[in-house]
């Protein structure tokens, strides 16, 4: 007698939490033109554990990647030195 895994469903992934977690998101954030992009730059990525760079045209704007959660994305808007923030999130980013 062999014993076979039952087959994996949709639902039975997501319950084993494959997947599960912070919402994978790409940022563009905008600073005031009197700030040091590099400042933020390096807190962004230290704190959040993010990809961040500065934007390869507009040298007051941080290209961010990786796996935030809302609230995270909140703080950094809450910045007084944040001037705006473009981007998209998608949850099923593995």
């Amino acid at each position: 007698m062999s014993i076979t895994q039952p087959k994996q469903t949709k639902l039975g992934f997501m319950k084993a939490g494959a997947g599960a977690g912070l919402p994978h998101a790409h940022l563009e954030i905008d600073f005031a033109d009197d700030v040091d992009i590099n400042i933020p730059k390096y807190q962004i990525s230290e704190k959040f554990a993010v990809a961040t760079s500065i934007h390869r045209w507009e040298k007051t704007k941080l290209v961010v990647s990786g796996k935030m959660s809302v609230d995270s994305i909140l703080e950094i808007a809450g910045h007084e030195k944040v001037v705006k923030i473009m981007g998209y999130a998608n949850a099923s980013h593995y």
